[in-house]
């Protein structure tokens, strides 16, 4: 039996982490999980016991408690979203923790808040925190889904310590440098030699091809039936489906495109779906002039999303390789001069829209043309995942 330790940011991190904790606790192993900001909504949906942030203040010195609530007090106005459903005491905590921890990095509360100023949440490598966590909870594993934040801390903390760490990665590994000894679970044979690439002092052991159970439908067919039915799915031709995503500043240009697609294609159902981190102010404002045939959607089941869509749309979101597994035709949306994280057009399996102008004919074209269907549908199944990514990675957890 081992001790595992789950470390989990929200969206696609935590649901690629909560069929493995299942299939861990199957198997008789012990599992904790240290769960972080919007991850706690789909924890708790499926019943699995974790901890926030707050849950560790008793292994802080008084004087220290103190400091963190007094820098989460600082900034929680600014930073909290009241209709997030999320825990307001959380993060202040979650805040003033990080803040407290980058000033005990620099020595300095002052150089904390300029570089939380100037970079937001992404300066945030709270070690000293993990630390004191990892020592509280002494896993044999620790396991973490994003190279960011809490999760990138509590792997170089677990080196230090002596701590085996199984990273998922939930992308297909581009460019992507892992700073810290683990075992690494990829999606497939491409996303391997993409991290083998980036990191030459890597072995071929140490990277595993397991697929990801976040892209794996885990619904029943009466949940199907029952989503079908509640939004009246089958009344119309196509189902067009908009994954979104926080921190796009053309996000909005491009919401105003699908609206207006959808007031011209009436027979066309349009969901746009938020993300989990998303603030729901952007959408306020339209709710109330929508089309009939659009939805705003933040909570439903992404997978049952993507079994009714005859087109998928996204920015780079993980949700495009779920759409590749699903083999849906899929496009993605970048109006910058900044390449995505994910390209998945470079890979030969989706279309690029680059301004308003190619938004609705580039929807038309994949709808349309059988030819361009036909060729993208072969690139997708290059990157076809392998099943039972779950008890795949489970595997690789029990033997490290």
């Amino acid at each position: 039996m081992k001790e595992v330790f789950f470390v989990t940011y929200g969206g696609g991190h935590v649901r690629s982490v909560i069929p493995v904790i299942k299939e861990l606790k199957s198997r008789g192993h012990r599992v904790s999980v240290l769960g972080l900001t919007s991850s706690v909504k789909d924890l708790k949906k499926e019943e699995i016991e974790y901890k926030g942030i707050k849950d560790y203040l008793n292994l802080f010195r008084d004087e220290e408690v103190q400091l963190i609530l007094k820098y989460g007090d600082m900034f929680i106005d600014e930073h909290f979203d009241a209709g997030s459903g999320l825990d307001k005491p959380e993060i202040k905590v979650y805040l003033g923790m990080n803040l407290w921890d980058l000033s005990v990095q620099f020595e300095s509360f002052e150089k904390a808040v300029e570089l939380f100023n100037e970079s937001g949440k992404n300066c945030f490598l709270p070690v000293n925190s993990m630390e004191r966590i990892l020592s509280c909870e002494k896993p044999d594993v620790t396991v973490v889904t994003c190279g960011k934040r809490a999760e990138k801390a509590a792997a170089f903390s677990a080196n230090k310590m002596g701590i085996k760490v199984v990273r998922i990665v939930d992308l297909l590994g581009e460019n992507l440098e892992i700073p810290y000894k683990a075992k690494v679970c990829v999606l497939n044979s491409y996303a391997k030699a993409n991290i083998l690439s980036s990191n030459k002092n890597m072995d071929e052991q140490d990277v595993v091809v397991t697929g990801q159970p976040n892209i794996e439908p885990t619904y029943t067919k009466e949940q199907l039936r029952d989503f079908i039915k509640k939004y009246s799915l089958d009344r119309f031709n196509k189902v067009i489906s908009f994954f979104s995503q926080p921190n796009i500043a053309y996000r909005e240009d491009v919401l105003l495109e699908f609206i207006k697609l959808m007031e011209k294609r009436t027979n066309f159902m349009g969901i746009w779906k938020t993300h989990p981190n998303e603030q729901m102010d952007l959408y306020t404002k339209y709710l109330n002039t929508l089309p009939p045939n659009l939805l705003i959607l933040k909570e439903e089941d992404t997978n049952l999303i993507l079994s009714k869509s005859d087109l998928v749309i996204t920015f780079y979101s993980t949700v495009g390789l779920q759409a590749i597994a699903a083999d849906k035709p899929l496009i993605t949306v970048n109006f910058s001069k900044n390449a995505h994280p994910v390209e998945y057009d470079k890979l030969g399996c989706a279309l690029l829209v680059k301004n308003t102008e190619e938004f609705k004919n580039t929807i038309s074209l994949l709808l349309e043309n059988n030819n361009l269907r036909a060729r993208l549908k072969e690139a997708r199944k290059k990157l076809k995942p392998p099943k039972r990514a779950a008890q795949n990675i489970a595997n690789v957890i029990e033997y490290s």
